[in-house]
């Protein structure tokens, strides 16, 4: 770890709270409630939890493309929507959606255009990127050719555009083959080693296990628990993230029933 990197957190999350309101402008779904999460520079973090955990919302936070309803959310110390932060954040969906009929290179310097890099230094940073993504030997193809793990590679090698200090990956591995996800978790690895920070949505907890310096688990919006794996074995008394989730989600489940009132109903949201 590079200890010339300023210790101030890349992320921070404070009682962040959203609730998506219907048509009428009634509360209807609260996807964050209370959230607390604090990302130092360099290290790999997993953000893990099921579906309609609050993951998907909370990316969409950091990334400026949803308020939230209350607290506070900061990435390199600017608020989320502050367009100095967007160049030094680089972002792969959970799905890539790419022209079929351009090859690898046409893509990535139709997006490089979009992000205003200039033209000298982008031809030679995309070479060096499907080279880093091993898709170098891919490159006069259309991508409509491609293979799921292929794009996925893609995806990656746009995020990597900028050479963005904070990398955002929704499931990085997804569509790809063992020999491919051991690809990403090199590549992974090699950029924390550089310094980068990495925040990684997965549903893997094996994956997280293997390759994160830190989690924060998520469920009903709620951050259950977050800090550095080892700590949190040591605290809990469980032996892998696996075990460590399922505690905790039923203790959650415990103490929501104990709060529930009496007659069976449940607590309503705000």
């Amino acid at each position: 770890m590079n200890e010339e990197i300023s210790q101030a957190p890349v992320v921070q999350v404070r009682g962040l709270k959203k609730v998506f309101k219907d048509f009428w402008g009634r509360p209807k779904t609260t996807a964050l409630d209370g959230l607390d999460l604090s990302l130092p520079p360099g290290e790999v973090c997993a953000l893990i939890g099921p579906n309609g955990s609050g993951k998907s919302t909370l990316i969409k936070i950091l990334l400026g493309l949803v308020f939230p309803t209350a607290g506070s959310a900061s990435v390199f110390g600017n608020r989320c929507f502050d367009t100095n932060n967007k160049n030094r954040i680089g972002f792969l969906p959970e799905e890539n959606c790419f022209y079929p009929h351009l090859s690898a290179p046409e893509c990535l310097d139709f997006f490089a255009g979009l992000l205003r890099l200039p033209k000298k230094d982008s031809r030679q940073r995309i070479a060096h990127l499907l080279e880093t993504v091993g898709l170098s030997t891919h490159a006069r193809r259309p991508m409509g050719d491609y293979s799921l793990g292929m794009t996925r590679r893609v995806g990656i090698a746009q995020a990597l555009l900028t050479d963005p200090e904070l990398l955002i990956l929704d499931e990085p591995t997804n569509g790809l083959d063992p020999l491919g996800t051991e690809e990403v978790h090199r590549l992974i690895r090699d950029l924390r080693d550089k310094g980068k920070t990495i925040l990684i949505s997965t549903h893997l907890l094996a994956e997280s296990e293997e390759l994160c310096d830190r989690v924060c688990l998520l469920n009903h919006g709620k951050c259950l628990a977050q800090g550095k794996l080892e700590d949190l074995h040591k605290s809990e008394g469980t032996a892998n993230l696996k075990e460590l989730f399922l505690k905790l989600v039923s203790e959650q489940s415990t103490s929501a029933q104990a709060k529930a009132p009496a007659g069976g109903g449940t607590p309503t949201e705000v």
